[in-house]
């Protein structure tokens, strides 16, 4: 699964951006930023609990469980 191999880290002392956090994939890091702080935190727990399902389930797709959290998505910059 491609999760598995992703990591996600709180990069705002890095990048002096508010709410932003750094995802690293096999190829690429994206630098994302939400709205506001309770936001930027929600998407690090839904995508470290993505990271460990993949990591958990192996090459299974990832089932998410539940509706859409968010109306926005992060902004890259």
């Amino acid at each position: 699964s491609p999760f598995s191999h992703l990591q996600v880290e709180e990069s705002e002392n890095e990048w002096s951006v508010p709410h932003c956090f750094t995802i690293y994939a096999a190829q690429k890091t994206i630098v994302v930023a939400a709205s506001t702080r309770l936001e930027k935190e929600k998407w690090m727990q839904d995508l470290n609990a993505a990271i460990q399902a993949a990591k958990t389930i192996g090459d299974s797709p990832p089932v998410l469980l539940g509706g859409p959290v968010y109306t926005r998505t992060p902004s890259e910059f």
